[in-house]
């Protein structure tokens, strides 16, 4: 019957309601078009929306006519349960909403040490005054965060976009890539400098540093190989004297007592970001960061292509 289709239905309704809030709006209006103009429909989409609606109870709700829509006995038989189902609708939502500001939501991020060492904090500062039912974790690693976010032990990776290939890519920031050398070189660090001339010298780099993917042709037989993903540690070479290098600005700050850097000839920039598995599919609060991160970026005049 009418009634037993309309108890059946009640447990999705409860959640898919919006064709009963059309219904009451009708009925409240007395008119599809400025019942349609409270949902932004199209008054031929709200009258789809309410012949469906027939169909899935299987009887007639409303009359049409030249002075608008009312209520038919079997409507109006049923308006209170339609009612009720909307209320209890209500009241879920609101459920829902006090548990999540209630209970604290929780972001796992990695992050490249220089990042987590000058752009982050920052990041973090703001968002946590916020969102501040937002819990962030955040693990510092370098080339193995694209193992960390295809495991899902992380959900969202700060990361140049070297790193970030096959994964979705957000760029938010760029630092330009500059010559790094001993503090008592002789050098004129004002001048730019050909970055082939540094591969005639003892040049330090790590296996999957990014400068390897921009320069291929990097092949000093002074090459001096360190296994580390860390940038702060080929810094520590160059600062000993053991030979010089090519990082990102943005990996160089706080150092700048212990290291001498020089622009290159050829300006190479870096692009920084978020990667993450998938976009479509992050949490609510990791979409949150996102967006946060992007606006955070923007107001700092860091941007590169949003």
């Amino acid at each position: 019957s009418c009634v037993q289709n309309t108890i059946k239905l009640q447990e999705v309704l409860l959640v898919d309601d919006t064709k009963l809030r059309a219904l009451m709006a009708s009925v409240r209006c007395g008119s599809f078009s400025k019942a349609a103009e409270q949902f932004d429909y199209s008054q031929s989409g709200l009258t789809h929306m309410m012949d469906k609606l027939e169909a899935e109870l299987g009887c007639t709700l409303l009359e049409r006519g030249y002075q608008g829509v009312r209520l038919t006995p079997q409507g109006k038989a049923l308006y209170s349960k339609i009612e009720d189902v909307v209320s209890a609708s209500n009241a879920l939502y609101a459920a829902v909403a006090e548990i999540n500001e209630q209970t604290p939501q929780q972001i796992k991020i990695g992050a490249f040490s220089s990042i987590s060492r000058t752009i982050l904090p920052g990041v973090l500062s703001k968002f946590k005054q916020m969102y501040p039912n937002i819990a962030v974790d955040v693990i510092v690693g370098g080339r193995d965060l694209d193992r960390r976010l295809l495991n899902g032990e992380v959900q969202l990776a700060f990361m140049d976009a070297y790193g970030a290939q096959g994964f979705d890519w957000i760029p938010l920031f760029s630092s330009p890539l500059v010559a790094v050398f001993p503090k008592d070189a002789d050098r004129d660090t004002d001048k730019p400098v050909d970055i082939h001339e540094l591969f005639g010298e003892t040049f330090i780099s790590s296996p999957e540093q990014y400068v390897e993917l921009i320069f291929p042709e990097v092949t000093s037989h002074k090459r001096l190989m360190i296994d580390a993903s860390d940038d702060a540690t080929i810094i520590s070479m160059v600062a000993s004297g053991l030979g010089v290098s090519v990082l990102s600005e943005l990996s160089l700050r706080g150092y700048e007592q212990s290291v001498k850097t020089a622009p290159l000839k050829t300006p190479v920039g870096c692009e920084l970001g978020i990667a993450t598995r998938s976009v479509k599919s992050l949490t609510p609060a990791a979409k949150s960061f996102v967006a946060f991160a992007k606006k955070f970026a923007a107001q700092t005049g860091a941007v590169i292509a949003i």
